[in-house]
């Protein structure tokens, strides 16, 4: 029977047949290298799976590709975002302990958005539209264990607010602030025989007007008062070194234009006081402290929970 085979037809079929195992190592090879699309698990806790799926969703969520992780010159922790996602999921949990979901601004909210969504998309729930409104509501449910959950933990007294500003008085330093003229010109050349012509005497007003390009050209190079932290770096530089009437040496700003500085007038900074500053230290100390609080309770819910990790299935992920 093999005789009444074409000879092209046997090679055909053997290309056929080379073309399926090719296929087939391709398909594993692919699985083993790009999991993300899978629901092998990657964790449980407390019971609830976490899947390969639900990682690469997640990379998503901060604009991260499984493609462009992997690609990345600076080695990415697979281990520690997983932990991220495992600490997610834990405070979901202790939301709908808390019976946060069934708060009436919650409902509203999460209400509102699936009005939203599916307005957008024909009022049809598919499955990619409810995969979205689930995790908006996971997301919310996180927003709403912070709130009200970790937010009203957070205790601070005027005398420990009082503490940080004294012994951050620096920090809440007021500019200094500076009266100064500018000439600029085009050319190295001429900044240098306009600097020549300063040093020998020549008012510098008058100069600025007859051949500086900038815009205060017309009021004698006269910029006003400026706060020394609105100064570009190397402007700043430049006046701290000169004291009040002097000038500077010649600035180069950008690629071709050229600067003279004069100092016409110098205020000191001030310190700001504690009353006007309060609420910003109360915002820096309450960052901390909220971080601290979140840690050391999500710290404590991991030593009550059932948390296992597929070690197997997070090293297929690198």
């Amino acid at each position: 029977m093999d005789k009444l085979v074409c000879p092209w037809e046997r090679v055909m079929n053997k290309i056929i047949g080379i073309c399926g195992l090719i296929f087939l190592f391709a398909v594993i090879f692919n699985s083993n290298a790009y999991p993300f699309w899978g629901s092998k698990y990657l964790a449980k806790v407390n019971g609830e799976v976490i899947t390969a799926k639900d990682f690469k969703d997640s990379l998503m969520r901060f604009h991260m590709s499984p493609k462009a992780v992997r690609d990345s010159s600076i080695k990415f922790d697979y281990r520690r975002f997983l932990n991220r996602i495992i600490d997610d999921r834990l405070m979901i949990q202790e939301a709908y302990r808390f019976e946060l979901d069934k708060k009436p601004d919650f409902i509203k909210r999460v209400k509102a958005k699936e009005q939203s969504v599916l307005k957008r998309h024909g009022n049809k729930k598919n499955t990619k539209v409810r995969n979205w409104l689930e995790k908006y509501k996971e997301l919310q449910l996180i927003h709403e264990f912070k709130k009200n959950i970790i937010y009203p933990m957070i205790r601070l007294t005027d005398d420990e607010l009082r503490e940080y500003y004294d012994n951050n008085k620096e920090r809440f330093m007021r500019s200094d602030r500076v009266m100064l003229d500018i000439i600029e010109v085009k050319g190295e050349k001429e900044a240098k025989e306009l600097r020549n012509e300063l040093i020998n005497g020549a008012n510098f007003s008058m100069l600025a007007r007859e051949k500086s390009v900038a815009t205060s050209a017309k009021k004698g190079g006269n910029i006003g008062w400026v706060s020394m932290n609105r100064l570009s770096p190397v402007i700043a530089e430049a006046v701290k070194k000169i004291e009040v009437n002097e000038i500077t040496n010649i600035i180069l700003i950008g690629h071709s234009s050229y600067m003279i500085i004069k100092l016409n007038g110098l205020e000191r900074g001030t310190l700001k006081k504690f009353s006007v500053v309060r609420d910003e230290i109360y915002g820096i100390l309450g960052k901390q402290r909220y971080d601290s609080l979140l840690k050391r309770y999500l710290a404590e819910l991991r030593k009550v929970s059932s948390i296992k990790i597929n070690e197997k299935s997070l090293r297929r992920l690198k």
